[in-house]
């Protein structure tokens, strides 16, 4: 007999009795076959935004989503830090600044300097140089190549929505762990995407707890950007499966499913799926309450569907980027690679170019 029990970590997860602070996100959909990249880097805008001086640019200068663009589901009262996102037209416009600022000088040349106004697809790299430009800290995370760096995807998600490392830029409240940069974590700095990424993939390669950290903050985190070829989602929380059998020898190393808001997917879906009775009458929120399985079954995403597939996901923090930070960047996007080594050894034993 099999005993199976599923452990979910969302955004907002809390330890805590008292429920966390929530982050409403947009549920942005695409109606075409090329602007997925464009619609999760919305989402993703959704959430950072809020973090964002009020004198900064994005803030300032882009349109209101909501009132210019159709495609946007919700399923919550509508937050003031929505009305800043920038909408396709003016993330290309940014692009194509960036690219005259020397930022992404590969991505440039293949686009021949031009997107504006043009249904050109684009990927995690583009998403974090461009994330750069608008002095976001971000960095992109390979999984690529061989199952050793691959199957290491679901077990870094699984480390990030449950804190298990990391220091908060808005309480400076962090996990104090072992890790590469201790002296980071004792001094209470919050950590730069780079580092926060290391942390992470060194906490994942290790036997991932299911206990959620008690000793961070309780601030929500930001959602990730995962991208492979030909289409890209946010990911928005991760279910642990755990499967306990009597007869012995059942083993599933890669047991995760990755809740994701996708573009390709209608929002109505996901929105008359969470319009449970309890939340209604008792406007209670979704980050206090055991949803039903039916609730996430249009968001489940199972890191085993990706197992073949070589993957990146681009990881923000809320850390202002410092202006030598910014124009090192230019040159040289901040790119890891999950199991190097093993990526190393594959790609010089099939001599892979």
């Amino acid at each position: 007999t099999t005993t199976t029990t599923t452990t979910t970590r969302t955004l907002s997860s809390s330890s805590s009795s008292v429920s966390p602070t929530s982050l409403h996100m947009l549920y942005i959909t695409q109606n075409d076959k090329w602007s997925c990249g464009f619609r999760n880097l919305q989402m993703m805008l959704g959430s950072i935004i809020l973090y964002l001086p009020h004198s900064h640019r994005i803030r300032i200068h882009s349109n209101n989503i909501l009132n210019n663009d159709t495609r946007v589901e919700t399923t919550s009262t509508i937050d003031k830090q929505f009305l800043h996102i920038p909408s396709v037209h003016q993330l290309q416009g940014y692009m194509e600044e960036s690219w005259k600022d020397g930022f992404d000088k590969t991505g440039a040349k293949h686009f021949n300097q031009r997107v504006r106004g043009r249904k050109s697809k684009i990927g995690a790299l583009e998403v974090s140089s461009l994330l750069a430009y608008m002095n976001i800290d971000a960095t992109v995370i390979q999984f690529v190549a061989c199952l050793e760096s691959r199957s290491t995807l679901g077990s870094f998600v699984w480390a990030y929505f449950n804190r298990h490392v990391g220091c908060c830029h808005r309480c400076h409240q962090s996990v104090l762990r072992s890790s590469p940069f201790t002296n980071l974590v004792q001094s209470n700095e919050a950590y730069s995407s780079v580092e926060y990424v290391h942390n992470l993939l060194s906490n994942a390669s290790k036997e991932a707890s299911t206990k959620i950290c008690i000793e961070c903050c309780q601030h929500p985190l930001l959602p990730l950007y995962l991208q492979w070829e030909g289409h890209s989602v946010t990911i928005v929380g991760i279910e642990k499966i755990s499967n306990a059998t009597t007869t012995g020898g059942y083993h599933n190393h890669n047991p995760y499913q990755l809740l994701v808001f996708d573009p390709m997917k209608r929002g109505d879906a996901l929105k008359d799926k969470l319009m449970i009775p309890d939340i209604i009458e008792k406007k209670q929120s979704c980050s206090s309450l055991r949803l039903p399985t039916r609730c996430l079954a249009t968001m489940r995403l199972p890191t085993n569907d990706l197992v073949q597939k070589d993957c990146q996901v681009v990881l923000c923090t809320t850390k202002p980027v410092s202006n030598s930070k910014k124009e090192a960047m230019k040159d040289k996007p901040q790119v890891v690679t999950a199991a190097w080594e093993a990526v190393e050894r594959f790609v010089s034993r099939n001599k892979i170019k």
